[in-house]
């Protein structure tokens, strides 16, 4: 049976099959960690244009780090 993904988070979900079940943005293979920790030391234009983000996305990282981190 395959794993199937589960978002633990608005816009951030663990899949077993994706960056080793690390919470992640949705439907990206980009850890919800490294956002946290990036936008942490630039702005979200920068950040949105680096990786490809939405600010929205942003956001979801920053309210699941916020959160305690759900897993």
């Amino acid at each position: 049976m395959k794993a199937v993904a589960r978002e633990v988070s608005k816009g951030i979900a663990v899949d077993p099959e994706r960056h080793s079940g690390a919470p992640c943005i949705a439907g990206r293979r980009l850890s919800a960690e490294m956002v946290v920790s990036y936008a942490q030391e630039h702005d979200t234009e920068t950040l949105c244009e680096d990786y490809d983000l939405t600010p929205e996305q942003i956001s979801d990282a920053l309210a699941w780090d916020k959160a305690g981190r759900p897993e």
